[in-house]
This record gives structure tokens, sequence and C-alpha cells, in this order.
């Protein structure tokens, strides 16, 4: 069972590893096409509504908005596959990995489904995360560290990164 732990821990460790060197060699600066096509992302009008309804950023706070960049890097995404839709499976598996909270999964995909989704979306949208999953060679750990040093980073400074999760006192229906 040890050797298990540790085999993991040094896989997530090489995983994190890759993020740092993509960093530090300056393969994910600004003008790196996937980046701006990221940034893209935030410019969007459905993009922005969702940020401004989720306005206690439980759903996309600044640590799960890394973690899907990451995601989107490790799964070797080009800049046209940047897209809302998968940007909401990659945040998807993020709560999946760090939250597992299954009221904002379905918020999710209410989302994506452009409201109640049907059992074919939800099919759909759970193999799209399932071969998002494969596409990372099932690397979903990203560390805080990993996280802090995309945002100080890549887009220094964008309003993204400012996302902080603020504490909700009870849930509700819908964003919270």
């Amino acid at each position: 069972m040890l050797a298990i732990q540790r085999s993991a821990d040094a896989h997530c460790g090489a995983a994190n590893a890759q993020t740092y060197r993509l960093i530090r060699e300056h393969k994910l600066s600004s003008f790196d096409p996937r980046v701006a096509a990221f940034a893209n992302l935030f410019q969007l009008t459905s993009v922005q509504l969702f940020m401004e309804q989720d306005r206690n950023c439980v759903i996309a706070d600044n640590y799960l908005l890394s973690m899907a960049f990451i995601y989107m890097q490790r799964a070797h995404y080009a800049p046209h596959q940047y897209t809302m839709f998968n940007l909401l499976v990659a945040l998807y598996l993020a709560h999946e990995v760090e939250e597992d909270e299954m009221n904002m999964k379905i918020v999710l995909m209410q989302i994506a489904a452009g409201g109640q989704p049907t059992d074919n979306f939800w099919s759909f949208f759970q193999s799209r995360k399932t071969k998002l999953w494969h596409d990372i060679q099932c690397r979903a750990y990203v560390s805080r560290a990993a996280c802090e040093n995309l945002m100080q980073t890549v887009m220094p400074g964008n309003y993204i990164w400012r996302r902080w999760r603020r504490h909700v006192p009870h849930m509700r229906r819908g964003f919270y």
C-alpha cells in the first residue's frame, strides 16, 4: 500500500513539475496562442454572464479556473478547443477533484445544457469529462503552489485571478 502511495506522489509531483517547467521556460507567456485563447474565453458574453451570476465565486474561483487552464494544457488542447463547453467540463472535473459538491456540479451541468439537462446530455457531458480525464492521463491533482505560480506568471492582474471565494451562509437554488 505504501508503494502505491509513493508512486502516486511521484506521479503527482511529476505533473506539477511539468506545469512549473512550462511556466518557467516561458512556454506559457501572454503571447502563447493557448493563453490568448484562454483569455479570449472570458471576453465571450456567455462566459461573462456566467461569471456575473457566480457572484460568490463558488462555481469558478481563481483556483478552480487555474486548475481548468492547467487541465486544458495537460490535454494539449489547440486554441480552437478553448470553448465555454470545454471550460465547463474542466471546471466540473476540478470540482470533482477538489470539492465533490454535487449541487455545484449540477449547476455546471445546467449551464452547459442551457437549462435542465436531459439523460442524453448527462451521458454526453460525462463522456467528455471522462475523455478529458484520459487526455490528461489521469493527472487531475494540481497543487496550490502550481495554481498560485500560474496566476502570478500567466496573465497576471487579470480579473479571473481575483475571483476569491466568499463564504455562503446557506445554499440556495441555482447560483450561489
